[in-house]
């Protein structure tokens, strides 16, 4: 019996650059900042999405209870394109039974286009929200699911259940730089030098407007605060389509603070 899998992989949320080195050497792990060139799967997003499809071994015990589940996956790109250190971050109890299979995922990728800076591929690390979907199941399975593309109540789609997903107007990269551009390091976490990442969630509307952002794993208030204002003040998103109609979608985003290393 053949089980048809679909994974669809997080475009935006996805990528996120962190940690800064203390100095300059082959082994520092560099800040989005500090890159000329982001990291890039062989053949871009839809190529990875394509390897993850047809690589990925759905875990049976998810594929017995017709479980989903969203993770968020920390891994470094070696300047020589090599993927390690891969980690699942904050799994809760319905994702731990995924999270071997995402880190599996990950560290056996083949090489990566390495991201540079100052004309050098260095390493840095990245982080993508990986969506796990079971598309189809043979009915001796004995497995019911509810159809990810009915929504009686008009409530929000999952990321998992959307054929396209929002996308934040010129792509990853674009907020990326729109995010560093435009945060606001609260100054009572300088003054104690604090730093770590902000998971939020929030819902893409039908029309591209971001709504609802909430803390799903925070750091400390004003970071948290930081992050939601962030996030609220976002320009229009390109909306989530299901069946070639727009709607609304919940999305994750990590908002990682690092303070400069002369602070």
């Amino acid at each position: 019996m053949k089980t048809t899998v679909f994974l669809c992989i997080i475009l935006l949320s996805s990528h996120w650059i962190t940690a800064s080195p203390t100095s300059r050497n082959d082994d520092a792990i560099l800040s989005y900042s500090m890159l000329e060139k982001l990291p890039e799967f062989p053949g871009g997003d839809q190529a990875m999405n394509d390897w993850m499809e047809h690589n990925m071994v759905y875990p049976e015990k998810a594929l017995k209870d017709g479980t989903e589940a969203i993770l968020v996956v920390d891994f470094v790109v070696r300047s020589d394109g090599s993927i390690c250190d891969a980690k699942v971050n904050y799994p809760d109890s319905r994702e731990k039974m995924f999270v071997k299979e995402a880190v599996r995922l990950f560290e056996s990728m083949p090489k990566w286009k390495p991201a540079t800076s100052k004309g050098k591929t260095v390493n840095a690390r990245f982080t993508k929200p990986v969506s796990f979907r079971i598309k189809n199941l043979k009915r001796d399975c004995n497995i019911v699911l509810r159809n990810p593309y009915m929504n009686w109540l008009n409530e929000p789609y999952k990321m998992s259940s959307v054929p396209k997903l929002p996308e934040y107007p010129g792509g990853s990269e674009a907020m990326y730089k729109w995010i560093a551009d435009n945060t606001i390091y609260p100054a009572e976490a300088v003054k104690a030098k604090i730093e770590g990442k902000v998971i939020v969630e929030f819902v893409i509307s039908e029309t591209g407007s971001v709504e609802d952002p909430k803390i799903k794993k925070g750091v400390t208030a004003s970071l948290d605060n930081e992050a939601l204002r962030l996030i609220r003040s976002m320009p229009r998103w390109e909306p989530g389509y299901n069946r070639g109609n727009p709607v609304k979608t919940t999305f994750v985003v990590p908002v990682t603070f690092r303070l400069a290393k002369d602070r």
